[in-house]
């Protein structure tokens, strides 16, 4: 009987060669159900028809139904970009969840009008808020985006490749920076390799403050995605210096609870050190002024962390 089925595995057109050789080690796996079954229908044409249905058609079914993607993102007052995010995920992502902060304009009501479930809580640090938003996700796998990012075709594409293919493992894809209108191709924000689409049961984010990771099983496979993750910067210089302070405060208090030492020596040091990695090392240079700008804002983040982490590890001596 297996034989007849394989015949007509390899002559059906609707079967991928992938999808062909899964069912073949299935069926030479499921010989050992032929026995039953024949004892039940004692027909050996009604049995091979069962196995045909089984595999061709009810696994593809369920496993259509299964593959399913929900997007999550965490908001607080976001009108001006949470719609360029939300309109790349149509087609995409089979629902959206948007974890908003009690924000004061009119994020939420715009993320309704795409489709998205909005559901509202304090603000509790980036990680974990964004694992309180995969909770309320119906699908296991999760694809986590940022309100001031969308995904371009390509990536679009990609995703509904994955889809099609079967989910396993994570995925990671390359993040684009538009900094006030420019790309940047190249310096420390590029390719920034960025993990985004996980399974939910397996995987968790790592409740930091700021620069939130997932955290991955050494032997979880990881598949790279075709396309980038374009990231919008903030819509003036003032407030992407405002939000480098903001980060570099959160860094800061995060290395003192790690127990991570400043010295004055990383304080006169790393700054260099990073403008020449970004803008030489890492071709920055090729990206222009931006590209000079980019450099010089990320040596000043890490002037701040540093210096910021050496003023609590001084204050908190005085206080022990």
């Amino acid at each position: 009987m297996n034989g007849r089925l394989v015949v007509e595995l390899e002559t059906n057109k609707n079967v991928s060669t992938t999808k062909r050789q899964k069912l073949n080690s299935i069926l030479n796996a499921a010989t050992i159900w032929n026995a039953p079954f024949l004892l039940l229908f004692a027909d050996e044409k009604i049995v091979q028809r069962i196995f045909t249905f089984i595999f061709l058609y009810l696994v593809p079914v369920l496993q259509t139904c299964m593959q399913k993607i929900s997007a999550t993102i965490i908001t607080f007052n976001e009108e001006k970009k949470i719609a360029a995010c939300l309109a790349s995920l149509q087609g995409v992502a089979d629902e959206i969840v948007v974890l908003d902060s009690f924000s004061t304009d009119k994020t939420a009501e715009i993320c309704k009008q795409f489709g998205a479930r909005v559901y509202q809580q304090a603000w509790r640090g980036y990680g974990q808020q964004k694992n309180d938003a995969a909770a309320k996700a119906s699908n296991q796998y999760i694809l986590n985006v940022d309100a001031d990012e969308c995904l371009s075709q390509a990536l679009q594409l990609s995703i509904l490749q994955a889809k099609k293919s079967g989910l396993a493992g994570v995925y990671k894809m390359n993040r684009l920076n538009i900094f006030f209108g420019y790309t940047l191709k190249h310096g420390l924000t590029y390719p920034d390799n960025i993990l985004r689409l996980y399974n939910k049961a397996e995987i968790k984010w790592v409740p930091r403050e700021v620069h939130e990771t997932l955290d991955v099983p050494g032997n979880m496979f990881v598949t790279k995605l075709a396309g980038d993750l374009m990231h919008k910067s903030k819509d003036s210089l003032e407030e992407f210096i405002s939000t480098i302070n903001k980060y570099s405060s959160l860094s800061a208090a995060s290395y003192l609870a790690a127990g991570k030492k400043a010295s004055l020596f990383k304080i006169i040091f790393s700054p260099p050190v990073t403008f020449i990695n970004g803008f030489i090392l890492k071709l920055g240079f090729l990206d222009g002024v931006p590209g000079f700008i980019m450099a010089v804002t990320l040596s000043i983040e890490t002037f701040l962390k540093y210096s910021k982490l050496y003023l609590l590890q001084k204050n908190k001596k005085h206080t022990d």
